[in-house]
């Protein structure tokens, strides 16, 4: 792992495999014991081998060591990943943050991030347009 970014207000990671980025991981500082992960990106060939949690153990490593407490961030649904889509989420907000669901191929990020230990702790309907929300996840470190 190497780290990168000057800015003190921000935190990245990144993997290199035979002098390639494979993946890396980034945190902005928002609150005193609080980072926000973002992004988390691993090139497609690197995808479902475990990169993606070791980036996300990484981070954790890291904010442990400058005493923050949680790390949080917000997965866009913008093509109706989860049951939290195409629905009015006012209507009954807290119901759809206990049931919300990957839905379809399951290629929304909400089930990895749940595997890594994250929970959904919000949803901010219609962010990303009509039906499209933004799913809030927090994880204690």
């Amino acid at each position: 792992m190497d780290t990168f970014f000057d800015d003190p207000e921000r935190f990245a990671l990144a993997a290199i495999e035979d002098g390639h980025v494979a993946g890396w991981i980034g945190a902005i500082c928002a609150y005193d014991h609080g980072w926000e992960l973002h992004p988390l990106c691993v090139h497609p060939t690197h995808q479902r081998r475990g990169l993606g949690r070791l980036l996300v153990r990484a981070l954790e490593d890291a904010g442990r060591a400058e005493n923050i407490r949680t790390i949080y961030l917000g997965a866009d649904d913008e093509f109706a990943g989860t049951t939290a889509a195409g629905v009015d989420l006012f209507t009954d907000l807290a119901s759809h943050i206990r049931n919300i669901e990957v839905t379809g191929s399951g290629a929304h990020p909400l089930a990895f991030y749940r595997k890594v230990g994250f929970s959904v702790v919000g949803l901010l309907p219609d962010v990303n347009g009509p039906g499209k929300p933004d799913i809030l996840l927090a994880k204690r470190i």
